[in-house]
């Protein structure tokens, strides 16, 4: 028991390299920046930047049926730790902007940020606002993956991407798929 309350202890108190070391992630080589980084433009014309220039970074969600509603604060991954905020729900700034490809919006699993996002169900509306326009989504799918899985929130889809930890000691990831609403 006592060693139980020890290790749990020590995961607390060191998350990060406590939880690497069992995960295993010391020994990737390719950082998660690096795989979900935003691919660089082809080309560009004057009508492509002008439309870039428009759009801009999500900066609040709401998810009425499973009551979320919060800001969004830009956020990154540095050196495969995914950096949180504590009351926000976060922005990866090396995904796409709302309008331009697939948003990635992460968050912790509590009550006051995106716990309930496991309530969440297909058909569900979630709108992410910028500080020009606010995007509506409909939510298509709903499945748990394994931290390593990180592929599963990569595509080249216009779409929002929702993630979060899940299951007992965060052992799963939540992801919430949703496409613009026509």
């Amino acid at each position: 028991m006592s060693a139980t309350i020890i290790a749990l202890l020590a995961i607390k108190i060191y998350p990060t390299k406590i939880v690497k070391n069992l995960l295993g992630e010391d020994k990737q080589k390719q950082t998660l920046a690096a795989k979900i980084a935003k691919p660089s433009p082809v080309s560009q014309n004057s009508e492509n930047t002008s439309a870039q220039q428009e759009l801009s970074p999500p900066t609040f969600i709401s998810i009425p049926s499973v009551n979320i509603n919060l800001p969004i604060s830009p956020g990154q991954i540095v050196d495969n730790v995914w950096t949180l905020s504590d009351t926000r729900v976060s922005w990866l700034s090396t995904s796409e902007v709302p309008g331009s490809g697939n948003v990635i919006l992460y968050g912790h699993n509590r009550t006051n940020v995106l716990g309930n996002l496991a309530n969440i169900s297909v058909g569900a509306e979630i709108n992410v606002k910028t500080k020009d326009k606010v995007y509506t989504y409909l939510v298509s799918e709903k499945r748990k993956v394994t931290p390593q899985d990180v592929d599963s929130i990569i595509s080249p889809r216009d779409q929002l991407t929702v993630y979060t930890c899940d299951g007992n000691f965060d052992e799963k990831r939540l992801i919430v798929i949703a496409y613009p609403k026509a």
